[in-house]
């Protein structure tokens, strides 16, 4: 029998998940999938995310996607981290970051060609 990975879906921690669920559905374009008070799931293309309410640490997330140059400049200028700003790294990937309210540091980043 073959065993495929499908996807993953990280789970975020979150200080306020109505406030998360607003930053990831207004300023990055993300679509709410459900809502269960203190845990809700959204989504955007093939990247899914949960978030839970607690006062844990923020985390850092990657997400991979194709047209790197047009998301970033989609995004709002306000949410992107001054310390990962959009470029072509060594190791080939085009990234950015952006934090969510909570702090979780979310990487978007594209693979180019070498």
């Amino acid at each position: 029998m073959t065993i495929e990975f499908k996807s993953a879906v990280p789970v975020l921690p979150a200080r306020d998940v109505k406030a998360a669920v607003a930053f990831y559905r207004d300023k990055l374009g993300f679509t709410q999938y459900f809502d269960m008070g203190n845990y809700a799931g959204i989504g955007r293309g093939g990247a899914e995310f949960h978030l839970y309410e607690t006062q844990d640490k923020p985390v850092i997330a990657r997400i991979n996607v194709e047209g790197i140059d047009a998301l970033h400049a989609g995004v709002p200028k306000d949410v992107m981290l001054a310390d990962e700003p959009l470029e072509t790294k060594p190791w080939g990937l085009r990234q950015f970051g952006v934090a969510d309210p909570t702090g979780n540091r979310i990487t978007f980043a594209q693979m180019m060609q070498r």
